[in-house]
């Protein structure tokens, strides 16, 4: 059963690939699959993250936490930033007029005219 998940969950690849993944971490197969693999992957996937399965496993539980929490730190930061910059423009626009967000390589960008664009990241 671990290795049925970890192939068609976590790696996606056919079960025939998953010889070269346990020859590089044996140490995958003293993994629980009910108490560390399927929680740590299910808290990834939910929060977008995609890690190996090494980055994924071998921390300790506080390690694990300690990353999770910077993780959600950022993420509560960036939004914060996103709230404070919406707030800005929209004191020169009018209330009525929300910036249109966009992701591009890594950053933020408010487009806030057509044609004119303003990079915030």
């Amino acid at each position: 059963p671990k290795l049925a998940y970890l192939a068609e969950h976590v790696l996606e690849v056919p079960m025939a690939k998953l010889g070269r993944v346990v020859w590089k971490c044996p140490q995958l197969l003293g993994y629980s699959l009910e108490r560390r693999i399927k929680p740590r992957f299910e808290l990834l996937r939910a929060r977008g993250i995609r890690l190996g399965l090494s980055r994924m496993l071998a921390p300790t539980d506080a390690a694990w936490s300690q990353m999770l929490e910077a993780h959600d730190l950022v993420q509560r930061e960036a939004e914060q930033e996103k709230e404070l910059v919406t707030r800005a423009i929209r004191s020169y626009t009018g209330p009525d007029r929300l910036p249109e967000w966009v992701e591009a390589q890594g950053c933020w960008v408010v487009i806030d005219a057509p044609g004119r664009e303003a990079k915030w990241g």
